[in-house]
């Protein structure tokens, strides 16, 4: 029982130097931390407040977008030579 609790103390001792270790101070904005290694996030929410406004683009607003030309001025194709998957030849000579 003795060389049991012997033997959880040194555990917690190692661990508790393991944690403290890990809490140096550093935050991901101030190292190459990761900022899922930020034991203790100050600024986990924003503090930003909400406008109100959907998300995106706003409603009433007209897009525009590139549309295509009736007549395209050269089209080229684009044909495997040889099959990704068993790697057979595709060029059919």
């Amino acid at each position: 029982m003795q060389q049991q609790i012997a033997d959880l103390l040194s555990q917690v001792q190692a661990l508790s130097e393991a944690l403290r270790l890990s809490q140096n101070g550093r935050k991901s904005n101030t190292s190459s931390t990761p900022p899922s290694q930020d034991m203790q996030r100050a600024n986990s929410k924003s503090l930003r407040e909400k406008s109100g406004k959907a998300p995106g683009g706003q409603t009433g607003h007209e897009g525009s977008t590139l549309a295509m030309a009736p007549v395209p001025d050269k089209t080229v194709e684009h044909r495997p030579v040889f099959c990704r998957q068993c790697g057979e030849d595709l060029s059919g000579g």
